[in-house]
């Protein structure tokens, strides 16, 4: 390591400030930092978009995953250029397989909810120790580090700038054009807006992405320099050199200097003078006075005592296997709730018929409903006063009916895009996809003033027609 070659001032300084300092470094680099984080995103994205099945949620839940990935490539140029080797173009595919480097996948699995993740990554990328050297160096790096509040602070940064580009969308439309729906963007996985959702959280991560890891380069050199003295190395290699004139006065004067005889050792008191000296000076007014003073104080068992005495070291120093079992009980809690999570989203996903559909039984229709028959004749009356808009508002309330009594719950106040999510994915084909026809209809003649043709309500109302007698025949 060319220290010589830094374009950075090290010199030991409290955790925050070496964050200032990666953070200025990642202002001064951020249009390159920024370009190799999509170099290196941008393919996976694709790649997880074709193996999530189009599924938005799990495609953005892995993309959040393998950040590590597109970090390596950041941190790798980022140690190269502060040591004023800008890397050229031809050291672009190396960067960009940084982060599949063997020695950095605990950053994909144990590791990747460690907060000190920023300061692990250039540890393992850059100095490649074995695994028992490299823990005992980890252990002395973190201290006082302040990684894992980098972590924190950036991962709200992210959730701000996230939520600000959906408040900006929310806010800055006009009256009159599509707009997106909040709801739909952070709860509904199948609308548009959730998909505009997780590109506004992509774009948060890839702008936060160089100021985390600028950051976390920072705090480790900050602690290299504090623990190796960086710092005095670089003093003494930038200290000119004496003037050649004074080199002979030095070599005539070496002699002399060398020639007196050593000073007489000093002579140290006996330890029986010492106590002596000691205890007069004690005694003098001037250091001090003492008093006795008598207390009342419990008579306990020496054992006891001790006990007593063990359990208060022990509260006061815990022993050090406490915080890494902690630490591991937090990372196992993690991996627990996101196997809930994952499962929980596998078992929405997953085609369920209700129970009324599956036995052939349906719910019994309250006093208040009303039949088929009648639906259908206020539809057509509808049609006939050319009100098309109305016409496909009573035929999705027709389904919705029939959805009811097929056994589909629906949650109070759930909008068309989401009952048409539910219908697809826990009833037949033959159900599901009529219904999200009429569902859509239906939200463009509400939302967007676009009624529908009579035609195509006809058509609606003949495939309605087709799938209640299909469930009527069960």
């Amino acid at each position: 390591m060319r220290l010589e070659r830094l374009t950075a001032r090290l010199r030991p300084c409290p955790a925050w400030q070496a964050i200032d300092l990666g953070f200025a470094l990642a202002r001064a680099w951020f249009p390159a930092l920024w370009a190799l984080w999509w170099c290196t995103a941008l393919p996976l994205t694709l790649i997880v978009l074709a193996l999530a099945w189009l599924h938005s949620d799990l495609w953005l839940l892995a993309l959040w995953w393998c950040k590590p990935l597109y970090e390596a490539p950041l941190l790798l140029w980022a140690s190269r250029a502060l040591f004023d080797e800008r890397p050229r173009r031809g050291a672009l595919p190396g960067m960009l397989g940084a982060g599949l480097r063997p020695r950095l996948l605990p950053l994909l699995l144990w590791r990747r909810l460690s907060p000190r993740r920023a300061l692990v990554l250039p540890l393992l990328l850059l100095e490649g120790l074995p695994r028992q050297e490299r823990r005992t160096r980890l252990r002395i790096l973190a201290e006082g580090s302040a990684s894992g509040w980098l972590t924190l602070v950036c991962y709200h940064l992210e959730a701000i700038l996230w939520g600000g580009m959906l408040l900006g969308l929310y806010l800055l439309i006009p009256e009159g054009l599509p707009g997106i729906d909040l709801i739909a963007a952070l709860e509904n996985s199948a609308s548009p807006a959730y998909w505009i959702s997780s590109a506004c959280y992509l774009l948060a991560c890839s702008l936060i992405a160089p100021f985390y890891v600028c950051a976390g380069f920072a705090l480790y050199l900050s602690r290299r320099t504090e623990l190796e003295g960086w710092d005095i190395e670089l003093a003494f290699r930038r200290a000119p050199p004496p003037p050649a004139a004074v080199l002979p006065a030095l070599a005539l004067l070496a002699p002399l200097l060398l020639a007196p005889p050593p000073a007489e050792a000093e002579t140290w008191p006996t330890p029986e003078a010492a106590r002596a000296h000691i205890a007069e000076v004690l005694d003098s007014p001037d250091f001090g006075t003492t008093r006795e003073v008598e207390l009342w104080l419990p008579v306990a068992d020496p054992a006891q005592r001790g006990t007593e005495d063990a359990e208060d070291s022990w509260a006061a120093t815990p022993p050090p296997w406490l915080a890494g079992t902690i630490q591991w009980g937090l990372v196992t809690l993690a991996a627990i709730a996101l196997l809930i999570l994952v499962r929980a989203l596998w078992r929405e996903r997953a085609p369920r018929l209700p129970r009324s559909a599956r036995t052939g039984h349906e719910t019994v229709p309250g006093p208040h409903a009303t039949s088929p028959i009648d639906h259908e004749t206020e539809i057509r009356r509808l049609l006939a006063a050319d009100d098309p808009g109305a016409a496909i508002g009573a035929l999705y309330r027709a389904s919705l009916e029939r959805l009811d009594r097929l056994g589909l719950s629906l949650p109070p106040g759930a909008t068309e895009g989401s009952c048409a999510q539910r219908a697809r994915a826990r009833l037949p084909r033959r159900i599901g996809v009529p219904f999200a026809a009429i569902a859509a209809a239906r939200q463009h003649a509400a939302y967007g003033d676009r009624d529908p043709s009579a035609a195509h309500v006809e058509r609606l109302l003949s495939h309605w027609r087709r799938w209640r007698g299909r469930t009527d025949a069960h």
